[in-house]
This record gives C-alpha cells, sequence and structure tokens, in this order.
C-alpha cells in the first residue's frame, strides 16, 4: 500500500502537466512517461517568456524530460555493470538525497510562493513520527498529507 500511494504522485504529476504539454504524438506521449520527481521540478518552475514560443517551450520540456531519464538509466546501469567491483566507504554519504529533495523543495517555494503545501507536509511528517512505528511512518504521513490537502481544498473552490 506504501508503494502504491508513494508512486501514485507520478499519476499527479502527469495530470498536473496535461495543460502544459502542448505538442501532439509521441513527443507528448514521452513526456509523460519520462517524468521524474526532478523533471516535474523543473517543468513546474520554468517561468515562460513573452517573446518565447510555444514550440521552443515544447522542446525545451522534451529536452528536459530526455536528459533527465537518461541520467537515471545511465547512472543506473552504470551501478549494476560496476558497482559490485568498487569498494570504498560510503559513510556519509546518506545525505545526498535528502540534500537533492531539498533543494528541490526550496525550488519549489520560490516557484509557488505558498508555504501550505510544505507546512501540510512538515505537519504531517512530525505527526506521523509521533503516532506510527517507524515500519508505518511514512504510509501514516501520506494518509495524513492528503487528508490535510483535501479539507484545506475542500473549503476552497477547485480552478
Amino acid at each position: 500500500v506504501t508503494t502504491l500511494l508513494l508512486n501514485s504522485r507520478h499519476v499527479f504529476y502527469g495530470l498536473s502537466l496535461l495543460q502544459e504539454f502542448k505538442v501532439k504524438g509521441w513527443r507528448r506521449w514521452y513526456l509523460i512517461f519520462g517524468l521524474t520527481d526532478e523533471t516535474y521540478s523543473l517543468l513546474t518552475s520554468m517561468k515562460g517568456d513573452k517573446d518565447v514560443t510555444q514550440q521552443s517551450i515544447s522542446d525545451l520540456q522534451l529536452i528536459i524530460t530526455a536528459l533527465n531519464q537518461s541520467y537515471w538509466v545511465i547512472g543506473c546501469t552504470l551501478g549494476v555493470l560496476i558497482g559490485e567491483q568498487l569498494s570504498f566507504n560510503t559513510q556519509g554519504l546518506e545525505f545526498t538525497l535528502t540534500a537533492l529533495f531539498m533543494v528541490l523543495v526550496i525550488e519549489q517555494y520560490k516557484s509557488v510562493k505558498s508555504f501550505a503545501p510544505f507546512a501540510i507536509a512538515l505537519v504531517s511528517g512530525a505527526l506521523a513520527l509521533w503516532l506510527a512505528t517507524p515500519q508505518n511512518m511514512l504510509l501514516v504521513s501520506l494518509s495524513l498529507s492528503l487528508a490535510l490537502l483535501l479539507m484545506k481544498y475542500r473549503l476552497k473552490p477547485w480552478t
């Protein structure tokens, strides 16, 4: 259930960007297919210039998606092929994924300029840490986040 809930974010990524993906055919399908957390963050924080054509925006979206996906594929492939051949102390590298997500959060905040989604995530995480066992913390946190977001947007009409 946790894996399903955690990975369901990609459905919402795709749905929230459908209006942004103006291209048709295979390019549109690839943009939807290639969404990752990093790609979503970059695409939603892009600021459009009035002089930029829709074709230029679509080309940039495609390039960002292709590069991000290729980094994932190449990195994972190299990790499988040479990862067991290398032996080095990885102590102290645990922070890297957390650091990546913090950078993405900061950039999203600069783009969104609303503290509400971040406050909801913080409250949900803190409550889950207090209420749940470590094995169930993520599931509880996601459930609380969903409940709080539904309450927040239930009070405000959908646009």
